[in-house]
């Protein structure tokens, strides 16, 4: 046990084919024993495609878009990263291997993240003289895992 507090995650998801989101978080232990609460916090790319969507009781014309908002060169303005998340979690830690890579070691995560994504898209707001704003989604996940350790 012991050492440093602070560790990179990288993740990778998907969702229904509709959002694919690359990720990476730099996560602190606020303890370092078995029991192990964290907060995290990151950014990253995510691009998506409307699929089924309805605005008002008018669906759109198009059943299923292209992917929008993927990562690339041009416009310039898609080289940044368009998400951001944090969040906070505890992990248990069953079993340990006395020292690394003499065994297997065994953990129960929880965790919740939030996330808020720029969709790079503009609304027009006529409620606000017509100036456009970006549009964005904030979005919970949760997660239950068992670690594997090595």
């Amino acid at each position: 046990m012991g050492g440093s507090n602070a560790r990179t995650v990288c993740r990778t998801s998907s969702t229904d084919g509709r959002l694919r989101l690359r990720a990476g978080s730099l996560r602190f232990n606020l303890l370092t024993g078995r029991i192990q609460p964290f907060v995290k916090a990151g950014f990253g790319y995510s691009w998506y495609r409307v699929q089924d969507t309805t605005v008002g009781d008018q669906p759109l014309p198009a059943s299923t878009s292209p992917f929008l908002h993927v990562p690339s060169a041009h416009p310039w303005t898609r080289l940044f990263p368009n998400t951001i998340h944090y969040g906070a979690g505890i992990e248990a830690t069953v079993t340990a291997p006395r020292a690394p890579l003499t065994g297997v070691g065994l953990a129960l995560k929880f965790e919740t993240t939030f996330h808020a994504h720029s969709l790079g898209l503009e609304i027009q707001d006529e409620s606000q003289l017509g100036l456009s704003i970006d549009a964005s989604v904030f979005r919970p996940n949760y997660d239950l895992a068992v670690v594997f350790t090595f």
